[in-house]
């Protein structure tokens, strides 16, 4: 498959008002160069990779695998009815 040189990304927030439930709460936020306590939010959407100007911080591996699973359990595509 040909490169679509586009990223996948998804939001991070520290707002406090509702919860998603497929919110990941980000518990190393100061190794991520957080300035608060935020959460990945599984909204995801595509960006054109030249459109991204920087890389701002990264998850630490147990942050970044808590997203994993709960991005792998959020895409769980079920069956339609009658298939």
């Amino acid at each position: 498959m040909a490169a679509h040189e586009q990223s996948i990304l998804t939001m991070i927030t520290s707002s406090r008002g509702q919860q998603w439930p497929s919110d990941v709460p980000i518990r190393d936020w100061e190794e991520a160069h957080l300035n608060v306590p935020s959460r990945v939010r599984l909204k995801l959407f595509t960006l054109d990779n030249d459109l991204v100007v920087r890389r701002l911080g990264a998850l630490s591996d147990r942050d970044a695998s808590a997203v994993a699973t709960a991005l792998a359990q959020s895409l769980v595509l079920h069956p339609q009815a009658g298939d």
